[in-house]
């Protein structure tokens, strides 16, 4: 008689369209952390990780989720890459960790970032959320972004990111 051997296919379910990454066989929501954003996290002085851990934790995850957006568009942001191209990019990067979806809004002259998640995620996020904005601009403009939290509703929170002095 043979042993059954784990069998990982079907373990997570991806919905790209939500930007949702949950266990298949019941269970809740995940998301993704590369080692390489644990590793950037972990090698913090703990000085520095105490002073807003959740965004500091975002902040090291956006930029690992920023490096992926720039392989994805062929190494490079290329100055003549439409929002929407640069928004299909990021969202699929986002969802494949679990992270929800980004849009585009305006309120008169200003942009901002409307990023929704599910239900379930929505419990004291808007820092770990300020923190991988941040480090999503930063790692594909090379500009120092910050990202802060301007409104919250039913469908998500919205974003206003900029240098520091306007932020």
């Amino acid at each position: 008689m043979t042993e059954p051997h784990p069998d990982p296919e079907g373990y997570f379910t991806f919905d790209l369209a939500e930007g949702d990454l949950r266990y298949s066989r019941g269970g809740g929501r995940l998301l993704a952390f590369p080692m390489s954003a644990m590793n950037s996290v972990l090698g913090l002085r703990f000085d520095e990780i105490q002073k807003n851990l959740p965004y500091t934790i975002g902040l090291h995850l956006g930029e690992e989720c920023g490096r992926r957006v720039i392989e994805a568009m062929g190494g490079t942001m290329r100055a003549e890459m439409t929002p929407e191209s640069f928004l299909d990019h990021l969202n699929a990067v986002l969802a494949l960790h679990g992270l929800g979806v980004v849009k585009l809004e305006t309120w008169g002259d200003i942009l901002l970032f409307r990023w929704r998640m599910s239900e379930d995620a929505k419990q004291k996020l808007l820092e770990f959320q300020e923190g991988v904005l941040a480090g999503v601009l930063r790692e594909v403009t090379g500009q120092p972004f910050e990202a802060t939290s301007v409104d919250e509703d039913f469908e998500g929170a919205r974003f206003l990111a900029g240098n520091a002095a306007m932020v």
